[in-house]
């Protein structure tokens, strides 16, 4: 019997073979969790036209935005395990999001497979340009005088950013959550002190002359802003890090992840994704599919973790 099986086991493994030798087979979409305009967004959009050129079928961004990304990451989990569909998502969509929702319409550790994981990315915090001449020990100071001035964040990273540095300032400021972009039109408007923000979307603004950066939450600087400190470095133990990938329904057949890993490498090994990601403050990390899920699978815990030392409970 034992023969037998053996001699049928290729025969199983065929039409996954040939599935990942045939991909693509059409249009491949991208399913982006995130609204327009925003990083996720752009960066999707210049992927997809290069992975376009590479593979000879279009490339379709697909926005779902909503519910703290979660509402396309459960419509991702659902696609079809054809490798025609992938979606970009991060620690918010996976890790972060088992400790922040009751309930979810996907299983964040089980219902997805990484091509790759490869960004890591930090948030900051951005203040008005008039007050760039402010250190962030001045900054924090000033926030302890006037506890009433709020900061304000957009994601589920910028407030556990915040709650860290409460505690490690011994703040006691107030924190408005926001949904959309507003909160730089809050800040603006004089009705915020600072907000915590990707340090991707805060750079476009501060190469404007509208933001000023004060400081990163990542571990050391980054190369583009090599005169700006991060949280750790005054307030140690203060780091936040974000990751980004691509990733696949985890029914999609090895090989087929294998061919797909095989292009989006290709892409995001691309001179100008590379200086974009530069560009933005980023880090790359190349992880091949099976590190990837390793690297994902040890950032549950990790985020679990940042997300009880900042006191936000489940909703």
């Amino acid at each position: 019997m034992l023969a037998l099986a053996a001699l049928a086991a290729p025969s199983v493994l065929l039409p996954r073979a040939a599935r990942a030798q045939s991909w693509p087979d059409g249009p491949v979409r991208i399913i982006v969790p995130f609204a327009g305009g925003t990083p996720p967004d752009t960066y999707c959009r210049v992927f997809g036209e290069k992975l376009s050129h590479r593979i000879g079928q279009p490339v379709i961004v697909d926005l779902r935005p909503g519910a703290s990304t979660t509402i396309g990451t459960a419509f991702a989990a659902k696609a079809k395990p054809d490798g025609q569909t992938i979606a970009y998502l991060t620690n918010s969509s996976l890790t972060a999001a088992p400790n922040l929702f009751k309930s979810l319409q996907y299983d964040p550790e089980k219902d997805f497979s990484a091509i790759t994981v490869m960004l890591e990315s930090y948030f900051c915090i951005g203040v008005r340009p008039e007050d760039a001449k402010l250190t962030l020990q001045d900054f924090a100071e000033r926030v302890r005088q006037n506890p009433g001035n709020a900061m304000g964040g957009g994601s589920s990273t910028a407030e556990v950013a915040n709650m860290l540095f409460t505690k490690a300032a011994g703040l006691n400021h107030s924190y408005a959550r926001y949904n959309s972009n507003q909160s730089y039109n809050d800040l603006f408007g004089g009705r915020l002190s600072a907000v915590w923000a990707p340090l991707n979307s805060a750079l476009a603004m501060a190469r404007q002359g509208k933001l000023h950066i004060l400081a990163i939450t990542g571990p050391r600087r980054v190369s583009v802003l090599p005169d700006v400190p991060t949280l750790n470095e005054v307030y140690p133990g203060v780091i936040v890090e974000s990751w980004s990938g691509f990733f696949v329904p985890s029914s999609t057949p090895r090989p087929l992840v294998a061919t797909l890993y095989e292009h989006v490498d290709a892409v995001v090994r691309d001179p100008e994704i590379q200086e974009r990601g530069r560009q933005d403050g980023t880090q790359p990390l190349k992880l091949s599919p099976e590190q990837s899920d390793a690297y994902v699978t040890k950032d549950f815990p990790r985020w679990k973790d940042l997300l009880t030392s900042a006191g936000i409970e489940p909703q």
